[in-house]
């Protein structure tokens, strides 16, 4: 009797994960989500419910720790494209620039071309401002929560 509603009960906790994962967006429950799948697997092939139980425990740990895993490596990778960036950027102190956009640290303008790629920058002198064509030299590095910026004076 119990058996016959066992796979309503992994669809439901499969639905009820994804709702809430969907409403968070804080991957607080999407570790359910491919468990209660496959419970709900064994449980249409009428595998006995502690089983079933047992497999939706084991998946949702693995998940976890799958997930962890999988985003550590993300964030490093990720932080290490960034540490070469800025490195990058750096190279460029000392070097001329061609301005592709108007650089108008008022107006949070301001591009230039170096070694044919184009990146973001702002003037040295706040109250400067560097034309469109005009050449550059690139006198520090910029970084903040908006990305990099190649500083920039006459």
């Amino acid at each position: 009797m119990l058996s016959e509603f066992v796979p309503y009960l992994w669809i439901c906790v499969g639905i009820a994960a994804a709702v809430v994962e969907v409403l968070t967006l804080s991957k607080v429950a999407v570790w359910f989500v491919p468990a209660a799948l496959l419970a709900f697997l064994l449980a249409i092939f009428k595998a006995e419910v502690w089983i079933q139980t047992v497999v939706f425990i084991i998946i949702s740990l693995m998940s976890v720790v799958l997930s962890s895993v999988i985003s550590k490596k993300l964030k490093k990778i990720a932080k290490l494209k960034e540490t070469q960036e800025i490195w990058e950027y750096k190279n460029f102190i000392g070097k001329s620039a061609i301005v592709t956009e108007e650089i108008d640290n008022g107006n949070n303008t301001g591009s230039v071309r170096i070694n044919g790629k184009i990146l973001s920058a702002r003037a040295e002198d706040e109250t400067e401002i560097h034309e469109l064509g005009s050449i550059v030299i690139i006198v520090e590095v910029e970084t903040g929560a908006d990305g990099n910026n190649l500083i920039c004076a006459r």
